[in-house]
């Protein structure tokens, strides 16, 4: 009935992936995703083996979401086996500890963030800047992502596949991308 409902519409999912210990890691995981193509999923609970991404850095993007340094809760550590053998992946934080806000993805969308990006009255936020990193036309992950994710739509493939993930992908067609990706950030978006 209504439940069904709820989990039919985008915001109403959006607040309850929220609805975790870590809010923010998860919020931070949602929107890497969708907006970045990085798949940070592994990163919430251990270093993720199987792409470039520590736990450190998803939770300080949830720092800048939150504007604090966020704590691991300790749900988000593995805990050894039952027979005392370590997890086979890794993690490089401790329950309790404070993780502070940094943009971990310099190599993909840099900064810094333009002059005239924020208002005054923002340059402290460190949500505000994760949204000017985010979505910088300096950042060009960001209109390709976005691109991508319409040519998929309306062509039923991807340049690049998958769409949500593309530490490991490279674009079919690379100069198209490009160009599709320039035209959207000149035209407006």
């Amino acid at each position: 009935g209504s439940e069904m409902c709820i989990r039919d519409s985008a915001p109403a999912a959006f607040a309850m992936a929220s609805e975790n210990d870590s809010p923010m890691a998860a919020k931070a995981q949602t929107l890497a995703k969708a907006f970045l193509a990085v798949d940070l999923q592994c990163a919430r609970c251990h270093d993720a083996p199987y792409q470039p991404f520590k736990q450190a850095e998803l939770f300080g993007l949830a720092s800048m979401l939150a504007g604090a340094a966020q704590k691991v809760p300790a749900t988000s550590v593995l805990k050894p086996m039952a027979d005392g053998r370590a997890p086979r992946v890794s993690f490089s934080l401790k329950p309790g500890e404070a993780v502070p806000a940094a943009w971990p993805f310099a190599a993909i969308a840099p900064g810094p963030i333009a002059a005239g990006a924020l208002r005054a009255s923002e340059a402290a936020s460190t949500r505000a800047q994760f949204a000017a990193l985010l979505t910088s036309p300096a950042n060009d992950r960001f209109a390709q992502v976005l691109v991508n994710r319409l040519w998929k739509r309306y062509l039923g493939w991807g340049l690049v596949e998958p769409v949500d993930d593309w530490t490991a992908a490279e674009p079919s067609h690379p100069q198209l991308l490009d160009w599709l990706a320039r035209e959207l950030v000149t035209h407006d978006y």
